[in-house]
């Protein structure tokens, strides 16, 4: 509850999101109109129990939109680059899926404020060799989420460690890299911190191996022209 309200403090100061507004597909955003939110269906995100929607960041964006009197469209996209196609594209006001911000990422969306921080993991099932450096991370089978940050990250380490190779995982979630690690289909795969201490509970042979990367923040994400218009 603690971290909840902290989140919904921080989410509170989004200013720009009364500025969102995309003349070629949506209306202006505003207090009482709808809004249309891009997420995916994840235990972290969003996901129904019986016929009830949950999720942390379902709650997240139910309790602005509450604040603001706003009526609530959800929309799922399957994959990462699919949500941002659809965010860039004018099919949601704002995309909420535990979303890390990145320079990449920032290049092309408005990013409201940090409401939580997450650390990027190497990990490995439990009784196999477990890495404990980068260099240790060469001729593994290494899977990533097709679209992730951890691209970006890993593409940095390629620059210093050229025989560094990964896999990308296309239309998938951390939940499904870690079924590949447990069942024996990739030696490694990469996921957010928040994510796998969650998730572990469903895959208790997959452990932690070590950090990579930053410390990242958690942001939703607008169109470009969140700021233009009022």
């Amino acid at each position: 509850m603690t971290r909840l309200l902290f989140c919904l403090a921080c989410v509170g100061s989004l200013s720009l999101l009364s500025a969102c507004t995309d003349s070629s597909s949506l209306p202006p955003l505003a207090e009482g109109k709808e809004l249309v939110v891009v997420t995916r269906n994840t235990p972290t995100t969003y996901y129904f129990q019986g016929d009830r929607a949950s999720g942390f960041e379902y709650e997240l964006i139910r309790a602005f939109a509450q604040a603001h009197d706003m009526p609530v469209r959800i929309k799922v996209a399957f994959s990462l680059p699919e949500l941002f196609d659809m965010l860039a594209s004018g099919e949601a006001h704002l995309a909420a899926a535990g979303l890390s911000q990145s320079a990449g990422r920032d290049a092309q969306f408005v990013a409201s404020n940090p409401y939580l921080h997450q650390q990027p993991l190497v990990v490995y099932k439990s009784g196999a060799l477990r890495p404990r450096s980068l260099e240790a991370l060469v001729g593994r089978d290494m899977v990533v989420v097709a679209g992730s940050v951890h691209l970006e990250t890993l593409s940095a380490l390629q620059q210093n460690i050229p025989e560094l190779t990964w896999r990308e995982i296309h239309a998938a979630d951390s939940l499904e890299l870690m079924q590949l690690v447990t069942d024996e289909k990739a030696d490694l795969a990469i996921v957010d911190s928040i994510e796998f201490s969650i998730q572990q509970q469903l895959y208790p042979r997959v452990v932690a191996a070590m950090e990579i990367g930053k410390n990242t923040p958690i942001v939703w994400y607008l169109p470009q022209d969140a700021h233009s218009e009022t």
